[in-house]
């Protein structure tokens, strides 16, 4: 993990050179806050003592800025990787489009990567129950869902819950379902993907 993180931090720095801007400098703050919960978990060791409950709760507060760097994959869409007009088709060679598209997917599988062993870290603590990971992606999925378009942190759920709760619950409509159940879905199959011990070439 600490080779990716170089490596991105590594890419980012180039970007600023390179560009003379700071518009992707949130992926570094990204990072941080998807590394939240994972000092948060390895510090968890026995939910009999409150301590380790209360760490329990903020790690679950915390925990859906890991999956949601898999969704920074948005900002591609921001970008033409294609040159094509009525005669010709080609994908566009300018490499600094092709530099931030390294660094978003860099950054998606670090989200991957880091979801992975903190459900499997979560998982641990409830007697290796499948039902916690169900949950847990359940949770995420509207965590995401609400800081992807409501632009909520994690920390405003102690700052401004009342606002959180009447905005997530009047949003809610059949569109806005399928989005929660969409990013639960894919915090699962992260899971589900990667933990089986089957799969073999």
């Amino acid at each position: 993990m600490k080779k990716i993180l170089a490596l991105i931090t590594l890419i980012v720095i180039t970007r600023i050179y390179l560009t003379n801007s700071i518009s992707y400098i949130f992926i570094i703050w990204n990072i941080f806050l998807a590394l939240v919960p994972y000092f948060i978990i390895i510090n968890i060791n026995d939910l009999q003592y409150i301590k380790d409950r209360i760490l329990l709760t903020i790690f679950i507060i915390f925990y859906p800025n890991t999956p949601y760097l898999i969704t920074d994959l948005i900002h591609l869409c921001n970008y033409n990787f294609y040159d094509s007009n009525i005669l010709s088709f080609k994908f566009n060679s300018n490499a600094m489009i092709w530099l931030d598209f390294t660094l978003l997917a860099l950054t998606s599988l670090l989200g991957i990567y880091l979801s992975l062993i903190l459900m499997k870290a979560f998982k641990s603590l409830f007697n290796e129950n499948i039902i916690s990971i169900y949950i847990l992606s359940l949770l995420s999925g509207i965590a995401i869902y609400i800081g992807r378009f409501f632009r909520f942190n994690s920390w405003d759920i102690f700052i401004n819950p009342f606002k959180i709760i009447i905005d997530f619950f009047t949003s809610l409509n059949a569109n806005n379902i399928i989005l929660i159940l969409l990013f639960s879905i894919l915090n699962l199959s992260i899971y589900l993907t990667f933990e089986s011990k089957k799969d073999t070439l």
